[in-house]
């Protein structure tokens, strides 16, 4: 019981900073993810036919499931 608590003990700062990383990361995909989104919807109820047909042809590619989910 103690060689556990001591390999814990040992392990807890690194899996902390590990979970701190992790944390930032998540934050910053959110932000891009939003930034992106909004800018792909704008697109998508853009007047220009050439932007708006792209941001359409992007969101259903994006939206469709992959290969293994229609066949299992």
């Amino acid at each position: 019981m103690l060689q556990s608590l001591d390999i814990i003990s040992k392990a807890l700062p690194n899996l902390l900073l590990g979970a701190g990383i992790t944390l930032q990361l998540t934050a910053i995909a959110i932000v891009i993810g939003m930034i992106a989104g909004s800018l792909i919807g704008i697109a998508r109820l853009s007047p220009s036919r050439l932007l708006s047909l792209a941001a359409r042809c992007y969101i259903d590619f994006s939206e469709a499931p992959p290969c293994w989910c229609k066949f299992s």
